[in-house]
């Protein structure tokens, strides 16, 4: 029997790869006596050759009349001959047959899906955290103001609204609180000090919320009517905020979402909890944690404010982006509110009429009732002392506040995206492949493959041939 040997050939057990002509040193045709009785799986053959040194170095051997290849596993020199010992390589044998079979591969080393999560790399100790921040958007040491006020000449609902800078409301409030000039009172009739006291320019305003941004909107404005009084003193510069001109203000910025530092060699899938974990900081709602999922497979997140100026209450939308070039793909991520606005307290003075002449007749009656029943003293003591009482809680000023302060620290948050990421042990992709998990011609992919449930028909080949391809293909072996 003609039996080719080969020495120094290299291969692993559980690979396909046979010798290539040229590449190592073969005794071609050369024959060998079988040793009875024989098997086409393990042959055992009478080798006369004297070459010690080379014996040694045999490890590999095809059989043409069997069709197959064959691993040597053993010599023994009986009677002055060499006993060679072989056992049949199934995967060298059948190759052709086992490249055009379809098979599911769930792992492999040169195709793989790098969004399947591969449970081969667990995590180690140690984690690692990233940060993106931005400037902040908004600007707790500047502003605007909103006034709404009751006006002769309302924008929204019974109220106008005014838009003022600081320096703007500074100059209005001089202006309003300094004298009673711009009531045009007969100082004949009521003095300036009297004026004071009996009107407030403060009891027409209905609120002042601070924002921190700065409004463009409105309709510029040198004068306006506070209750039935025009106001239109020099200087005096505004914008007057109407529905025409929308009462919506929106401030949005980005950030770019920082990436597991080894997705770039084991997989996307490092991106995702429990490899990833992202939260998110803003101004006025405080810390969020974001879904990794939502997130997955987008550079960048979107924050959007959507102000409403009248209620101060804001609308906030998380969007995960993908705005690159020949992308628009976006998603919501989360949703809430929060309040925008800085209510700004204002103290207002005001009288109690009705209270004080109720106070007048009560003590008027308890003075007659007591001169009638003769403590006519008492009684004129009673009447001298509640018309004075009466006379002093008329004129002394009952303070009344309206709104309430916010927090202005809320402001000074700057938006920051912290990523925390779990680091997994190093990657040994010719070992082990990676995920694909999809159905593949074999001869279409190389290195390490991973089969499940793998069914191969070789018309050549016996059940306990076929049962060590199909063994071997799902344990991992490696085509090449």
């Amino acid at each position: 029997m003609v039996v080719t040997l080969y020495r120094g050939f290299r291969k692993d057990t559980n690979s396909t790869k046979i010798p290539v002509s040229g590449s190592y040193i073969s005794m071609s045709q050369y024959n060998c006596d079988i040793f009875e009785p024989c098997s086409v799986h393990s042959p055992r053959l009478w080798l006369a050759a004297s070459n010690n040194a080379f014996r040694a170095s045999i490890n590999y051997a095809y059989i043409p009349d069997f069709e197959r290849y064959y691993w040597v596993t053993d010599f023994e020199f009986i009677d002055g001959r060499w006993l060679l010992s072989l056992e049949c390589d199934v995967l060298a044998s059948f190759k052709s047959d086992i490249g055009t079979s379809t098979q599911y591969v769930v792992r492999c080393q040169s195709k793989w899906n790098e969004n399947i999560v591969d449970t081969m790399y667990t995590p180690v100790g140690g984690k690692q955290e990233a940060f993106e921040s931005i400037a902040n958007p908004f600007l707790p040491s500047g502003g605007s103001y909103i006034i709404a006020y009751t006006s002769a000449s309302p924008t929204v609902g019974s109220n106008a609204y005014g838009i003022f800078t600081k320096a703007q409301l500074i100059s209005l409030l001089s202006y309003m609180m300094g004298n009673t000039n711009w009531l045009n009172l007969n100082a004949s009739e009521i003095s300036g000090d009297l004026a004071k006291v009996i009107l407030n320019p403060i009891q027409y305003i209905q609120s002042v919320k601070y924002f921190p941004f700065s409004i463009s909107k409105g309709t510029a404005q040198t004068r306006a009517f506070f209750g039935w009084w025009l106001l239109q003193p020099a200087g005096l510069s505004f914008k007057e905020l109407t529905l025409s001109d929308g009462t919506t203000h929106t401030t949005a910025f980005t950030l770019n979402i920082q990436r597991h530092s080894q997705a770039a060699t084991h997989g996307a899938y490092l991106n995702l909890e429990p490899y990833s974990q992202y939260r998110l900081l803003l101004p006025c709602i405080g810390f969020i944690d974001l879904p990794a999922s939502m997130l997955y497979g987008y550079p960048k997140i979107k924050v959007t404010y959507t102000t409403d100026l009248i209620t101060g209450l804001a609308e906030i939308d998380i969007e995960a982006i993908d705005d690159s070039p020949g992308q628009d793909r976006s998603v919501l991520v989360y949703h809430t509110t929060c309040d925008m606005a800085v209510d700004v307290p204002l103290a207002q003075i005001t009288k109690d009429t009705i209270g004080s002449m109720t106070g007048a007749v009560n003590t008027g009656l308890s003075a007659g009732a007591q001169i009638l029943s003769g403590n006519i003293l008492g009684g004129i003591s009673t009447l001298i002392t509640g018309g004075v009482n009466a006379k002093i809680a008329e004129v002394q000023p009952l303070p009344s506040f309206m709104g309430s302060a916010g927090n202005f620290n809320a402001f000074n948050v700057v938006p920051m995206l912290s990523t925390t990421f779990q680091e997994v042990t190093g990657p040994a992709f010719d070992l082990f492949g990676r995920p694909l998990c999809e159905v593949n011609t074999i001869n279409t992919l190389s290195g390490f493959i991973m089969c499940a449930r793998a069914h191969i028909t070789i018309p050549r080949a016996d059940k306990s041939e076929l049962e060590q391809v199909e063994a071997y293909m799902n344990e991992g072996f490696r085509y090449e």
